[in-house]
């Protein structure tokens, strides 16, 4: 994921070559919403998979099935709450959302022991972890000098295109009006 001749790590995906002499490889991205599943467990998945998706498009992947996905589970099993969670969130992605959109996830892990109970003294506490999907996106890719990186080109008639993926909804939260803080944009400024 590193761009440029400092090889700063901005990239959205992280591309290899097969070989030395190969211009075909292999690119992986990630996607995570952790905090959104404090809100909402199934928007957080969604999300979590929108963005390893957005990230991956930029290594210019043919069809959206060629991606696969790596679905990374954390979740505090048995604390009130998170296992209708989890259940809600696996449902949504693996049910759902993979399935229309002709993506698998051919491979994964889980951490259902997010949580943690100690005595100090006489005091008892608990820590416990939010329900988290970590996503990470792979695919093939057939030429990887065409792949789009960040990297700003001053030597070329450059433009930066803002893609309103939201349509101009502009949320936090996720998954919907009054779930999160709605922003605004003056006319003729910048996103």
């Amino acid at each position: 994921q590193m761009v440029g001749p400092w090889q700063v790590p901005v990239a959205d995906a992280g591309v290899t070559a097969a070989g030395f002499h190969s211009h075909t490889g292999e690119a992986m991205a990630v996607g995570e919403r952790t905090p959104l599943a404090l809100v909402s467990g199934p928007a957080s998945g969604r999300m979590a998979v929108a963005e390893a998706i957005t990230n991956i498009a930029c290594v210019g992947v043919h069809t959206l099935s060629d991606v696969h996905l790596s679905a990374n589970w954390m979740a505090a099993a048995g604390e009130p709450g998170e296992d209708a969670a989890l259940f809600d969130t696996v449902r949504a992605v693996a049910s759902e959302l993979c399935p229309a959109l002709g993506i698998s996830i051919p491979v994964g892990k889980d951490s259902m022991s997010m949580s943690t109970r100690w005595k100090d003294g006489e005091v008892e506490h608990s820590v416990s972890s939010p329900l988290s999907l970590v996503i990470t996106a792979f695919a093939s890719v057939g030429d990887v000098r065409k792949c789009v990186t960040p990297e700003l080109n001053l030597a070329l008639d450059t433009e930066l295109l803002l893609v309103d993926l939201a349509r101009g909804a502009q949320r936090l939260g996720g998954i919907g009006i009054g779930a999160g803080i709605r922003t605004s944009r003056r006319s003729g400024s910048g996103p």
